[in-house]
């Protein structure tokens, strides 16, 4: 098998070519000339795999620009990678060459390795970490009003700030209608599963979905679960010391917020969720263990009408 390594930066990305087990280097341009110059020695040199680290937005132009053209990157986790080049006793330093190497070493050491594409989560990511700043921003906003008011009678000051609060609340209403919007038509499910699922709205199905479309049949509910942090994970060692167990906290802060909330708003007005939470009140768990018990109930039946609305059927 012939495999090719990249380290990508920001201008460039340093390629290991391990033909017939030999490895052989090249760097590329970070545009399309280097994208080009890649392809052609990728197709002269018989390459079957292609792989690199996550790098937040270095990688997703180089990333599409493959996949435009027949070809499907394995992204690596960043983590994974360091923890083998850690382990390796052939660690001949840390360069942007030898990171390379290790890259096409630990996909050669895992054939395993399947090549994921996420073009649903890839567009909408940007449009929510957007609403997440603009939630952040009219809080603090808030937040300052509230101070400047009580400490001092600056009535431009007190002017200037909200009118700041008063357009970042206009503008994060504008895209939260486009987000919404552009969030029906990519995922037309999305718009059964809050017909059908009382307490779920436009909000937790936007943050949520993008997340799991694009490969959400190749993993089981559990493993779902677990991706969005809301696994429990229990504390113990040998017989004697025990603690009570919590969530994982893995996967995204805002999704799990906002379900959450979703969760308390269901028990309110969804019939299932309230008689589940009423009735594990009554069995004694704390009404926030119940309601981290109804967020992973919204998670299972959320994810169980996706696959019955698409026909892809959910990995068991």
């Amino acid at each position: 098998m012939n495999i090719v390594g990249i380290d990508i930066s920001n201008e460039t990305f340093d390629c290991c070519f391990i033909v017939d087990n030999k490895p052989h280097y090249n760097t590329f341009s970070q545009d399309t000339n280097g994208y080009f110059s890649f392809l052609s020695t990728f197709k002269m040199l018989n390459i079957d795999t292609v792989g690199f680290e996550s790098t937040g937005v270095y990688h997703k132009a180089f990333q599409k620009y493959l996949i435009d053209n027949g070809v499907t990157p394995i992204v690596l986790s960043p983590r994974s990678v360091s923890l083998f080049i850690k382990s390796t006793t052939n660690n001949k330093g840390k360069t942007d060459k030898t990171d390379s190497y290790f890259i096409a070493l630990y996909i050669m050491k895992n054939s395993d390795l399947v090549a994921l594409y996420f073009p649903i989560r890839d567009e909408f990511k940007p449009l929510t970490t957007t609403l997440i700043q603009y939630e952040k921003q009219i809080r603090q906003l808030k937040n300052l009003y509230h101070s400047i008011s009580k400490v001092g009678d600056d009535f431009v000051l007190l002017a200037s700030v909200d009118s700041m609060i008063k357009n970042a609340i206009v503008f994060r209403d504008e895209l939260k209608i486009h987000a919404v919007s552009k969030l029906y038509s990519s995922i037309p499910e999305a718009l059964l599963i809050k017909s059908e699922i009382k307490g779920v709205g436009d909000m937790v199905l936007l943050s949520l979905l993008p997340l799991i479309y694009d490969h959400f049949d190749k993993f089981t509910i559990k493993q779902i679960v677990s991706f969005i942090g809301i696994s429990p994970v229990p504390f113990q060692s040998g017989t004697s010391v025990k603690k009570f167990s919590h969530i994982s906290h893995r996967g995204d802060a805002n999704t799990r917020k906002i379900l959450f909330m979703s969760a308390i708003s269901s028990v309110r007005t969804n019939p299932i969720m309230k008689e589940k939470f009423l009735r594990m009140v009554a069995d004694g768990k704390p009404k926030k263990v119940v309601l981290i018990a109804v967020m992973a109930h919204l998670l299972r039946a959320i994810v169980s009408r996706l696959s019955h609305h698409t026909g892809r059927p959910i990995k068991k």
